[in-house]
C-alpha cells in the first residue's frame, strides 16, 4: 500500500469542508429547533382565544422572529469566514508560505507519460520548463516514486 504525503493545502482544505460540515449541521440543528417552536406556537394559538394567552404567544412569536433573524446573520458570516478561508487555502503553496500565483489546475498544461529511467528535473529541462513550475503542477506526485505509465502534467507557456 502506497502512502501518500499530505501537504499543508490538503490540510487546510480539509478543515475548510470541516468547518462547512459543522456550520450546516449547526444549521439544520437551528431549524429543526426553530420548526418545532413554530409548531408549539400554533397549537397554542389555535387551543387558545384569551387575550392574555394572545400576548404571550406574540411576545413568543417576536422572540422566534428575532432568533430567526440572528440565525441567517450567523450564516451569512460563516459563509463568508468560509470563502476567506477557501481563498487562503488557494494561495498556499506546498512549503507553506502565501503567494499570488494560480492555482495548478488553472495553468495551461499538457499531459506526460512517465518513461523508465524520467526524473522530473530531466522532464522540465526537456521540456523547457522550470522544475519548481513542474512540482507546483504535480503536488500530488512524490518525485522520489515516479512510475513507469504515471501521467503528469507539464505546464505551456
Amino acid at each position: 500500500m502506497e502512502v501518500y504525503k499530505k501537504d499543508l493545502k490538503s490540510y487546510f482544505f480539509n478543515l475548510v469542508l470541516l468547518l462547512a460540515f459543522i456550520f450546516s449541521l449547526l444549521s439544520i440543528y437551528m431549524s429543526v429547533r426553530m420548526s418545532d417552536q413554530i409548531k408549539d406556537l400554533e397549537r397554542q394559538i389555535t387551543a387558545s382565544s384569551e387575550p392574555e394567552s394572545l400576548d404571550a404567544i406574540g411576545q413568543s412569536l417576536l422572540k422566534l422572529e428575532e432568533k430567526l433573524r440572528d440565525s441567517r446573520q450567523l450564516n451569512l458570516e460563516q459563509e463568508k469566514q468560509i470563502q476567506v478561508l477557501s481563498q487562503k487555502v488557494r494561495t498556499i503553496d506546498p512549503k507553506g508560505s502565501s503567494s499570488n500565483r494560480q492555482l495548478p489546475n488553472e495553468v495551461r498544461h499538457e499531459n506526460y507519460l512517465i518513461q523508465a529511467g524520467d526524473t522530473l528535473s530531466q522532464i522540465a529541462q526537456s521540456h523547457g520548463v522550470s522544475l519548481s513550475d513542474l512540482i507546483d503542477l504535480n503536488q500530488s506526485v512524490d518525485p522520489k516514486r515516479l512510475q513507469i505509465g504515471q501521467t503528469i502534467r507539464i505546464p505551456l507557456p
